[in-house]
């Protein structure tokens, strides 16, 4: 279930998650994050919606890859998606988990 909240610009950004498996080496979205403590012994890594969507109209979550206007990756955090998004299209090519090479 994706909940909602809004911003001081009455801006709405869903909240929503997905989830690599550390076991499986799996993606898998629209997870379910319990607000407990996370520990280096959990078998998932979590990554939050940024609100934000590629130039193709894809969700970018943490721990995505991206190709800007010049060439350059760039890994989305919830910091560096705003400031980077606002200057240039981004172009979503993968992930942290699934395409570490990169």
């Amino acid at each position: 279930m994706d909940k909602q909240i809004e911003s001081k610009n009455n801006m709405k950004r869903e909240i929503k998650f997905r989830a690599w498996s550390k076991h499986h080496k799996k993606m898998h979205g629209n997870v379910i994050y319990h607000d407990e403590e996370v520990t280096d012994a959990d078998p998932w890594e979590y990554m939050q919606f940024t609100g934000l969507l590629d130039k193709n109209g894809k969700e970018l979550f943490e721990g995505d890859l991206c190709k800007d206007s010049k060439g350059d990756i760039i890994e989305i955090g919830m910091g560096t998606a705003y400031a980077v998004y606002i200057n240039q299209p981004l172009e979503l090519i993968g992930n942290i988990y699934e395409n570490p090479q990169r």
